[in-house]
């Protein structure tokens, strides 16, 4: 299966204020808003699709991604709207906001994560994050389409096949012009998205 054609109508933007950076991606998806925020919200479809995640679930509590060790702070939750969250990982804080949009026969989905300039960020620039993010849209559409009994695994998989490397090196490069149209030095960018690219493939 190439998971890449779930996602075929990703939009990907970079902007930049001051010393802080925001990745933002939009995809729609052919599910309610009320179905798709069950799905980011509830622990026990999260970790299906996403991470097991514990904590207080509710706004002003504390989260846990008990695989990776991301936790944070849910700061806003506007049921089905929005929810705003910190995302604290290796001693680094950045935000993460998700929007959904109701649509006709759909939901305008839109992640921003926000996060300050440090070494990951001129090293790897936004692809790192982008690419990472748009596995979760990947994982999150074969959940709500039911397409799989194992979709994490089916998502590894994909990371490591012919299929996910060719998509991994289209997506760094998509990267690279979101963020060359933010502003950003051109040659930086290119090299920012070949170390990403390395990076997802495991030929860094």
């Amino acid at each position: 299966m190439n998971l890449a054609e779930l996602i075929t109508g990703v939009t990907r933007t970079v902007t930049t204020q001051g010393s802080h950076h925001t990745v933002q991606l939009e995809h729609i998806y052919e599910a309610s808003p009320e179905e798709i925020w069950d799905a980011i919200t509830q622990p026990q479809r999260l970790e299906k699709w996403f991470e097991p995640t514990e904590g207080e679930l509710i706004e002003g509590g504390r989260y846990q991604l008990t695989e990776s060790g991301t936790e944070g702070t849910i700061q806003r939750c506007d049921r089905p709207r929005s929810v705003n969250i910190t995302w604290e990982y290796d001693g680094d804080e950045s935000a993460v906001q998700v929007t959904l949009q109701p649509l006709e026969g759909g939901t305008h989905l839109t992640i921003r994560h926000t996060m300050e300039e440090n070494d990951h960020w001129r090293t790897y620039g936004p692809a790192a994050t982008g690419i990472g993010w748009e596995g979760s849209l990947m994982s999150l559409a074969l959940h709500l389409n039911a397409a799989s009994s194992d979709i994490l695994q089916d998502l590894c998989d994909f990371s490591r096949s012919t299929e996910g490397h060719s998509y991994t090196d289209d997506a760094a490069d998509a990267w690279k012009t979101a963020y060359v149209q933010s502003g950003a030095d051109e040659d930086q960018a290119q090299q920012q998205a070949i170390k990403t690219a390395a990076f997802y493939k495991g030929t860094e």
